[in-house]
């Protein structure tokens, strides 16, 4: 069972406890661990909803970057099928190899921190760099495309320049890409240190209120207090750990 699912067998059995469970700090009593059983569980919806945008990004993204390179490869087989432009494929052959010469990187999803309260250092897309390179390869392959006079006259839509679906559209989706995911992975690490602050927090959180695992030890004393370590009620919570 998660720590979600032992915190909620907590909090049930404290409910349940006769005379009523009443400790001496608001911050562990009925009504605070289930606003807190709520906050949990948004925390952990937060995380979730960042990886799974992030997700959405990066995945297509590699998708993409294997369509720029089926293109490419096209383009020059287009370019060497005409002699009125072998003088420009030495250049457009070497941008070409740029583009589909070396491995990308895919980006891994930041780790998540491993100390509530110390401040981390955000890394923006793990994998970006030889994205990067990818967009501005591809835009110097395009350049020297467009030198060959009448490229795009008669081509397919899909490896002209200028259409819709073209390569100018397919560096455009690539730049967006490669802007849009370090904000993503910087939204999905402030929703692992807030989720992880709320577990494990050793200092006071921003309300006031204090963590999973400092509330927890604290349930448990405030039990023990009450009714005594030898008693029924403490029996009920003594074995559900944190």
């Amino acid at each position: 069972m998660d720590r979600i699912g032992r915190f909620t067998l907590l909090k049930e059995a404290c409910a349940g406890m006769v005379p009523a469970f009443a400790p001496a700090d608001a911050d562990i009593n009925l009504a605070a661990q289930t606003a807190l059983l709520a906050t949990l569980n948004t925390c952990c919806e937060n995380v979730s909803n960042a990886l799974n945008n992030l997700k959405d990004q990066t995945g297509p993204r590699v998708t993409l970057l294997k369509t720029i390179k089926e293109r490419v490869t096209r383009g020059v087989n287009r370019v060497e099928s005409n002699r009125a432009w072998a003088n420009k494929l030495p250049a457009v052959k070497a941008a070409a190899n740029q583009v589909r010469g070396f491995k990308t990187l895919r980006a891994a999803v930041p780790a998540p921190p491993s100390d509530p309260d110390a401040p981390v250092a955000k890394k923006r897309d793990g994998g970006g760099r030889s994205f990067k390179d990818a967009e501005g390869y591809l835009f110097k392959f395009i350049g020297a495309l467009a030198k060959c006079s009448g490229y795009d006259t008669g081509a397919p839509a899909d490896i002209a320049i200028g259409s819709p679906s073209g390569l100018s559209f397919l560096h455009t989706s690539l730049k967006t890409a490669n802007e849009t995911i370090p904000d993503l992975e910087v939204a999905l690490q402030d929703a692992q240190i807030e989720r992880l602050r709320v577990f494990e927090s050793r200092q006071p959180l921003p309300d006031g209120s204090h963590s999973l695992r400092d509330r927890w030890k604290r349930i448990k004393k405030a039990v023990a207090a009450q009714y005594g370590r030898s008693s029924a009620q403490y029996a009920l919570v003594q074995g559900i750990n944190y």
